[in-house]
């Protein structure tokens, strides 16, 4: 993520911020045709960056989340289990407070792991959403850009001697 932030950073420098959808052309904003050309370049960046890097890494970090958490759960359970004998007794019981205590842990990490699944779907569902949203930035920066006006002049150099 941090090698993502400095590489958007870079290109940035020097550009301006996407324009309103209202506006059409960089003429409003005083955008060159440059600077019209790095805000298609960004918007197309972000949109790769986005569906190579941060998309499928959320996804592990979210899957690893999850199978930590049901391992946890696992081992919670295997506790409660051994702790079974011991608790059995209303008056005395040798283990009640650390019984307790795993019990209320095994609670939390259930919740936690219901939480991690909720969160991946939601991952899943709004992925299409944001791949639309992407793809919208570099068509409005594309759009721009076409109707960007070009520099003055004819395009040729003219060589000056003073």
């Amino acid at each position: 993520m941090l090698y993502r932030f400095a590489l958007v950073l870079m290109l940035t420098l020097g550009t301006t911020t996407y324009a309103s959808a209202n506006c059409a052309c960089g003429e409003c904003l005083g955008e060159s045709s440059d600077e019209l050309l790095r805000v298609w370049e960004l918007a197309s960046l972000e949109q790769r960056l986005y569906q190579r890097f941060d998309h499928p890494a959320r996804l592990r970090e979210i899957r690893d989340e999850i199978a930590f958490s049901e391992a946890r759960i696992d081992s919670l359970r295997r506790l409660q289990r051994e702790y079974e004998p011991f608790t059995r007794f209303r008056v005395g019981n040798p283990l009640a407070v650390t019984a307790e205590r795993n019990r209320l842990d095994l609670l939390r990490a259930e919740r936690q792991l219901a939480d991690l699944r909720r969160l991946l779907s939601e991952e899943h569902r709004m992925h299409s959403t944001r791949l639309r949203w992407h793809a919208t930035m570099v068509s409005q920066a594309a759009q721009r850009l076409a109707h960007a006006t070009p520099p003055a002049g004819d395009g040729s150099i003219e060589i000056v001697n003073h």
